[in-house]
């Protein structure tokens, strides 16, 4: 049995990794399944999930959402504010993935499971490669202005996934 692995990314600009994560660089066939916290009006977001919004339209997207996450990030100046995970699954489990909403809720159950929560984020699918994957941007200055406490993030990772990979049925 293969289980998913968990990327972890971190970086200086929400800007560039939201316009990365959203399409703007490259052809990934992104879909949104969730966000939170964070200025996004519903017809953009319809418009990358059909793949009908024009690079130009998403690069002033993911300006605005860049911002979003710099003003809440600034209340605890970071060296690498920016934390982008990846969520990988094995080829086989794409047909189990088809639903959204299931990858949607194992993306969920990580994150709650990994401390990364009451916080601004952004969930997207790609769909550009042979297994299936997600990219999740989050913020680590939670919504009351604490810094979220990732120390036991990276241990945590291998047996979590493992975990949810049983869950899940991948």
């Amino acid at each position: 049995m293969n289980n998913m692995r968990v990327k972890f990314k971190t970086g200086n600009s929400f800007e560039q990794t939201s316009a990365y994560i959203l399409g703007a660089r490259k052809d990934q066939k992104p879909r949104i399944l969730t966000y939170g916290g964070i200025e996004l009006e519903m017809k953009y977001a319809a418009q990358i999930n059909a793949g009908k919004l024009p690079k130009n339209m998403i690069y002033k997207i993911s300006r605005i959402i860049g911002h979003s996450f710099e003003v809440q990030a600034s209340c605890h100046p970071l060296d690498k504010p920016v934390r982008h995970y990846i969520m990988t699954f094995p080829p086989e489990d794409r047909e189990i993935l088809e639903d959204s909403s299931k990858m949607r809720q194992i993306v969920q159950d990580y994150m709650k499971e990994q401390g990364m929560v009451n916080t601004q984020y952004l969930i997207v699918r790609h769909n550009n490669t042979d297994h299936p994957h997600v990219h999740i941007l989050f913020n680590p200055v939670n919504n009351n202005l604490e810094v979220i406490n990732e120390s036991r993030q990276f241990k945590k990772n291998e047996k979590l996934c493992k975990e949810l990979t049983k869950k899940y049925g991948l």
